[in-house]
């Protein structure tokens, strides 16, 4: 009976002797990345279940950390991208050391096991953090389910980890040219812009990127998600030329004329100084861009350029006689004016204040098929492509090409002609300083110049225009109180619905632009938002 005790006590002995061998073969080999020597059972042979799922776990764990990653992978349910998931997370973070600890059964989710992970990364100390798995099986063919979050539960499917770049969890703000933060909760009409933004790399004022261990897509990199970081990033800003209380006007302003949004509405206002946009809003917000790329027909709006291209050609001053006569007819066209106005004893000025189309019509053989087009170009700059610092649609002027109607319908915004209230804000800018300056959102972004300049002459008598037309004309109930002001209305006739309504106007300070689709006459609809950024910004 001793003997057969004794020799017991020998096997035991020896096979624990064995067994502390490998381990310290185990955990040399791990250090240093070597998965050749696994002594796990290749896939297939277990013929008996574990004991439970912590056990089984910790055997895989305890491959894992030994750098047996063949072993570790034949413990799961899916050895072949176990073993190259594995062996990549050695070799991208050029582990030194790895380690498992607080192995435990997750109670309220069975088979889940939790485990602690302390990986030892070259240059960069430990990353420690939690991390589960679960077993599945049984009858002899328990297994890990495998998938990347085992490694790490922040990976998913398509997955895998590399040491690069961490960007700024926010990416970057917005703010005004003051430093005020501007975000889309409180800027909801921004919110396109932000987008835009967030989408250009590289912009100037987004920060700096930090280190770390970050999860990367498996198949041609690409960032997914932040997991470890070894130097913070640094939140950047892009200052725009916005000024927040005018761009809360604005927002507010644009609600109200939009009817809670049931009208497409778009504002924009300008520095005539600088050709600084300092408010951009819409409504419906986070729909489409209506303030910098609709393309509507700007209605009666359109007669400063059209004046602008008459006085020109020095076919007219701002005091010729001009009747307004209550129909004209172009070609067997017959035209008429929006609200019925009639007079003999007009002249030009007047015929601009209460918008006669029929005056304006009646000197359409006074300017060729493209002066409308040259015009807005070499006066306004517009079609030359302008980069603000988002996109912006260019407008459209086209020329009438030997159609004597198509160039009087042009003549009063009622033809082809499509334009914008950032382009119509522009147009307003440039009578109100004398000099085309392109609109610019970020600073520092080049502004073109217009081919030509806009003649003192001519601004000297738009000027006139405009200040008759916000003090006795069709704009003068929107402008009262609101010095030095001049402004323009437009009512553009849309086949099968309601007129859309303009208003462009200007103070000492800015010029803005708006359109209200479906809003009827400009002064009843779009010189409401106007006015009020005007009085916002006195």
């Amino acid at each position: 009976m001793r003997r057969s005790v004794r020799i017991g006590i020998l096997v035991v002995c020896l096979a624990l002797l064995t067994m502390a061998g490998l381990g310290v073969y185990n955990v040399w080999h791990g250090l240093a990345g070597d998965n050749t020597a696994s002594t796990a059972p290749p896939t297939g042979t277990r013929t008996a279940a574990p004991v439970d799922p912590v056990h089984f776990a910790q055997a895989f764990l305890n491959s894992w950390a030994a750098g047996h990653y063949q072993g570790a992978a034949s413990d799961t349910n899916d050895p072949s991208d176990a073993a190259e998931a594995l062996q990549d997370f050695h070799d991208e973070l050029k582990l030194t050391g790895l380690s498992f600890s607080r192995v435990a059964a997750d109670a309220s989710a069975s088979p889940r096991v939790t485990f602690h992970v302390s990986a030892q990364l070259a240059g960069h100390g430990t990353w420690s953090y939690n991390s589960a798995l679960n077993v599945v099986g049984g009858g002899g063919q328990d297994a890990v389910d495998w998938s990347p979050s085992v490694i790490n539960p922040k990976l998913a499917a398509g997955t895998a980890v590399e040491i690069g770049a961490v960007p700024p969890s926010g990416g970057f703000t917005v703010t005004d040219e003051n430093g005020t933060v501007l975000t889309a909760a409180a800027y909801p009409s921004l919110s396109g812009i932000f987008s835009t933004l967030a989408s250009r790399p590289g912009e100037a004022g987004q920060g700096r990127n930090g280190t770390g261990v970050i999860a990367v897509n498996a198949d041609g990199g690409g960032y997914v998600a932040t997991l470890d970081t070894f130097t913070p990033p640094v939140a950047g800003a892009i200052r725009t030329t916005l000024d927040a209380h005018l761009q809360a006007a604005a927002e507010q302003a644009v609600a109200q004329a939009s009817h809670g949004g049931t009208l497409d509405t778009g504002l924009v206002a300008i520095d005539p100084r600088n050709g600084h946009i300092k408010a951009i809003a819409e409504s419906p917000a986070g729909g489409f861009d209506w303030a910098l790329s609709g393309a509507y027909p700007p209605g009666s709006t359109m007669k400063i350029i059209t004046s602008a291209a008459l006085l020109d050609k020095g076919a007219v001053t701002a005091t010729t006689p001009l009747p307004c006569p209550s129909h004209y007819a172009v070609d067997g066209k017959d035209f008429t004016n929006s609200e019925g106005e009639a007079s003999p004893s007009f002249d030009l000025t007047d015929d601009f204040a209460h918008s006669c189309n029929t005056a304006f019509i009646s000197l359409h053989d006074k300017l060729t098929d493209d002066d409308l087009a040259t015009t807005a170009r070499n006066d306004f700059g517009i079609g030359l492509g302008w980069n603000i610092g988002v996109a912006s649609a260019e407008g459209q002027i086209p020329t009438a090409a030997g159609d004597e109607v198509e160039k009087a319908a042009d003549m009063i915004g009622q033809g082809q002609v499509l334009m914008s209230p950032l382009l119509m804000a522009s147009v307003g800018a440039t009578v109100q300083s004398g000099t085309f300056r392109q609109p610019i959102l970020l600073p520092g972004l080049p502004q073109q110049s217009a081919p030509g300049a806009l003649p003192p002459g001519t601004d000297a008598a738009l000027q006139q225009m405009m200040s008759a037309t916000a003090e006795r004309g069709t704009a003068a109930p929107r402008m009262q109180g609101i010095e030095g002001g001049g402004a323009k209305t437009g009512t553009a006739e849309v086949q099968g619905q309601n007129p859309d309504g303009w208003f462009v106007a200007y103070d000492h300070n800015l010029a803005v632009a708006a359109v209200v689709t479906g809003g009827g006459y400009g002064y009843t609809s779009a010189g409401y938002p106007v006015r009020a950024v005007l009085l916002a910004g006195q």
